[in-house]
């Protein structure tokens, strides 16, 4: 069994825990590393280049408004928890995403690490 100490995934250890089977370890690495996930995280890095600063529900809106009907099988569908989700890897283990110390309808405002602190 993995300890929390010894994952070298610090996400992965968030996601199962010390007294988890191995294959509980290798499912929280494949959640946060497939397909789906990864082109979920690049639109969201997209959607903040192009818009600056945004909150969750904002991100969401963008990102249901860029799955056009014909492009739908190359955008996957994601719900605002999916985009919650991915946001909190984007700025707890890839660093690329930070809070910018607003917030906009009760909502953390969230900007790309390299505009926010230029």
């Amino acid at each position: 069994m993995h300890t929390h100490g010894t994952s070298t995934d610090a996400g992965n250890a968030r996601m199962s825990h010390r007294h988890d089977p191995d294959t509980s370890h290798e499912a929280a690495k494949r959640a946060r590393t497939g397909r789906k996930v990864v082109m979920i995280r690049g639109a969201i890095l997209g959607i903040l280049s192009e818009h600056g600063p945004l909150t969750a529900r904002e991100i969401h809106r963008h990102y249901e408004e860029g799955r056009e009907p014909g492009l739908l099988a190359a955008i996957p569908d994601a719900d605002l928890l999916d985009i919650r989700r991915r946001l909190t890897e984007l700025k707890l283990d890839e660093r690329r995403v930070v809070d910018t110390g607003t917030r906009r309808n009760g909502q953390a405002v969230m900007g790309l690490a390299e505009e926010v602190a230029a």
